[in-house]
């Protein structure tokens, strides 16, 4: 009895200790973060050097995604085949791994080196082309310069300082130009190097993760269960499974959505007669088309340009605008559909939002990650939104919450069996009702005043 007075005398001293310990480690972190924002370019310098270091591995994870979807596939292929050569699962399980995983790195490097060998030459072969071209048409803009001089007395002056100072750039800067351009070429081979090393490293981490990813995901998922409750457990693994579902269907559906406008682009360049420059602009449309909406206006305008250098009239910049156009509508309306499907779940105006923002912050590659990021955080506060309504005995649906509309009035149900763009119909067309009888029950309501 007296020890139990001891501790009910001893509780309220160990409650102020704990009080007065988490107290002070919230104005601990407090002042932590008031330095660290005092510091941030450090902050970022730090942050910077980590990634650098880390870049390697990276590039493996990054790999072993893109390859992953190869593997599954080389498996469910190959493990059939392997039970009835070995008999026993074990043997067959790693002999179908062995085989998935050198099949995805035999194809990724087929790939890269595929794409490589028929592109950057025939690129590089479109760039001197287009130099030649210039070089050769440079007089023919010296005439129609003269030709408007003659024609306009006031340009005059302005031409005339311009060349003046091309002249001086010439004297004095160039050659300051040229040893900047050396540097920077000299600073680029060595960046490309690294790039290869850092590519190299990370191949051979993406073939040991794709090899032992059953053992990751399952210490992954003890970390989870020591850490978490199931609760907690189940909603971290149904969030993982909606992050690779909202990733890997746009990442990957849009790399081959972009391969196959490329592969189009060049194929119009050529019957066009576009011959000089049509792999150089088919690889920018391509490239530029992976960044969603904004994409092939960036690829489209310096393309159009390369063709109006390269050919040397209007009228051919014209037909490759008019070209890129049919073909935008192709790939929005019909290839990006078929290949993309409703990967994300967003709708235009939340595309746009997305990309506007990631690019902003992030430059082009927030551009390339806005669209399933946002998806993402859309679908965990869809969620959470779901979860509060729910327990508050509320409609999920969000046309029970039109103005003048309640779905236990109307009685009207979403079909689960449906998809979502079937419901946003719904919606639509049952608060389009809603706002009607409104209107008709206003007018009646007007109606029997008047009379």
């Amino acid at each position: 009895m007296g020890r139990n007075n001891k501790l009910h005398r001893a509780s309220p001293w160990k409650s102020a200790f704990y009080n007065g310990l988490s107290t002070f480690f919230a104005l601990a972190f407090a002042v932590l973060f008031y330095f660290l924002l005092l510091r941030l370019s450090s902050v970022f310098a730090v942050i910077a050097r980590i990634l650098k270091v880390l870049r390697p591995v990276i590039c493996g994870l990054i790999i072993a995604y893109l390859m992953n979807p190869t593997v599954n596939f080389l498996r469910k292929v190959t493990l059939p085949l392997c039970r009835k050569i070995f008999k026993k699962d074990k043997p067959a399980s790693i002999c179908s791994k062995a085989v998935s995983v050198a099949g995805g790195v035999l194809l990724f490097v087929f790939i890269v080196v595929g794409v490589g060998w028929l592109i950057i030459p025939r690129a590089v072969n479109s760039v001197i082309d287009l130099i030649d071209t210039v070089s050769a048409h440079y007089n023919d803009y010296l005439d129609v310069v003269n030709h408007y001089i003659v024609r306009y007395d006031s340009l005059r002056p302005i031409v005339n300082s311009a060349f003046s100072s091309f002249n001086n750039w010439l004297v004095t800067d160039l050659s300051t130009t040229l040893k900047a351009v050396g540097t920077s070429v000299y600073s680029g081979a060595l960046d490309v190097l690294g790039v290869l090393k850092d590519l190299f490293i990370g191949l051979m981490v993406a073939i040991y993760l794709l090899f032992s990813k059953d053992l990751f995901k399952a210490q992954i998922r003890k970390v989870l269960c020591a850490l978490f409750s199931p609760k907690t457990v189940s909603t971290i693994v149904k969030t993982s499974a909606k992050t690779d579902q909202i990733f890997g269907g746009f990442i990957v559906g849009k790399l081959i959505d972009s391969l196959i406008i490329g592969v189009l682009c060049f194929i119009g360049l050529t019957i066009l007669g576009f011959h000089s420059c049509s792999v150089l602009v088919a690889v920018i449309v391509g490239v530029t088309n992976v960044i969603p909406v904004f994409g092939p206006f960036i690829g489209a305008i310096p393309s159009a340009l390369i063709i109006w250098v390269s050919q040397g009239r209007l009228r051919d910049c014209l037909y490759f605008v008019i070209f890129i156009i049919i073909l935008q509508q192709l790939d929005g309306n019909i290839i990006g559909p078929k290949i993309l499907g409703d990967s994300t779940g967003l709708s235009s105006f939340w595309v746009i939002v997305s990309i506007v923002i990631f690019g902003g912050f992030f430059g082009v590659f927030g551009m390339l990650i806005g669209v399933p990021c946002f998806a993402l955080l859309y679908f965990i506060a869809s969620t959470l939104i779901r979860r509060k309504l729910d327990a508050k005995g509320l409609p999920l649906e969000s046309y029970c919450y039109a103005d003048g509309f309640t779905a236990q009035k109307q009685g009207v149900e979403v079909d689960p069996s449906k998809s979502l763009d079937e419901n946003d119909t719904l919606e639509e067309e049952n608060v389009a009702s809603s706002t009607d009888q409104t209107t008709s029950e206003k007018e009646q309501e007007g109606q029997d005043l008047t009379v």
